[in-house]
């Protein structure tokens, strides 16, 4: 069996910046960022408001 390092690459891959869905998980990203960011708010909240009701 040959080996030929002058050899083509048989296939390429494209770039992440120009296939559409890295941008389609980037944008999923920031979304579950912002949830998360509002989840964690408002039960911080409800703590917060539960603490000076028992006070």
């Amino acid at each position: 069996m040959q080996h030929n390092a002058n050899a083509a690459p048989t296939s390429r891959a494209e770039p992440a910046s120009r296939h559409p869905a890295s941008e389609q998980g980037i944008s999923r990203q920031v979304v579950a960022g912002v949830v998360t960011a509002l989840v964690c708010f408002t039960s911080s909240f409800a703590v917060v408001l539960a603490g000076l009701k028992a006070r």
